[in-house]
């Protein structure tokens, strides 16, 4: 992991505060944006782990979008969880 380089709580790059960071313009929900870092999993044996660590360190986001038809469109996989 990179080094603690910035602890204010209140901006996207700290590493000390923010866990998770949503924008959600509201004129068109659609063109929300959001970061999980480091990525999409706690665990550490999976791909996912760092999956957004990139983006993180340059202080982004990546699209996501609200409704589900634009959901749809940008899925790249489906889980269906059954009892």
């Amino acid at each position: 992991m990179p080094a603690l380089t910035n602890v204010d709580g209140g901006t996207i790059r700290s590493q000390a505060a923010q866990s998770y960071t949503q924008f959600v313009p509201m004129h068109d929900p659609d063109q929300a944006m959001s970061l999980l870092p480091i990525g999409q999993s706690e665990r550490p044996d999976r791909p996912k782990r760092t999956s957004t660590l990139t983006l993180w360190e340059e202080g982004k986001l990546h699209p996501a979008p609200l409704s589900r038809a634009a959901v749809e469109r940008i899925a790249t996989g489906r889980v269906t969880l059954t009892e």
